[in-house]
């Protein structure tokens, strides 16, 4: 029986896809994701001026039945937020333990009691 040019691309097409899919499972074979556990986390902070509640403006607020006068009041660039000086957390350095060693690394947001690693093997 004569193959079709038809009948030969599917078959070299699924060739293809049996082949790629095969180079996807070995080069994900070779990384494991496992968990390490958090030991410590410390908070890496700056100082910088932080609004406080309140504010120091001047003059009196227009009646409130002139909406367009409230308004522009309240956005007038006389009114200035009290300022004071805060720290703020700009990212966390997180100790974790894993496979008997610790580690550490800079992370954006606090961690839960774990982190998620990925582990290659060779």
């Amino acid at each position: 029986m004569k193959r079709t040019p038809r009948n030969a691309r599917r078959r070299l097409l699924w060739l293809l896809s049996l082949a790629a899919a095969s180079i996807a499972c070995a080069s994900q074979a070779d990384e494991l994701r496992v968990e390490g556990r958090v030991v410590r986390v410390e908070p890496l902070t700056t100082t910088r001026p932080v609004a406080e509640p309140g504010a120091t403006c001047t003059g009196m607020p227009p009646p409130a039945d002139d909406l367009v006068a409230l308004l522009s009041w309240d956005l007038r660039s006389d009114c200035t937020p009290e300022q004071g000086p805060g720290s703020v957390a700009t990212g966390y350095r997180v100790y974790y333990e894993w496979d008997g060693r610790l580690y550490h690394r800079v992370m954006r947001k606090p961690p839960g009691d774990t982190v998620a690693l990925k582990v290659r093997i060779d």
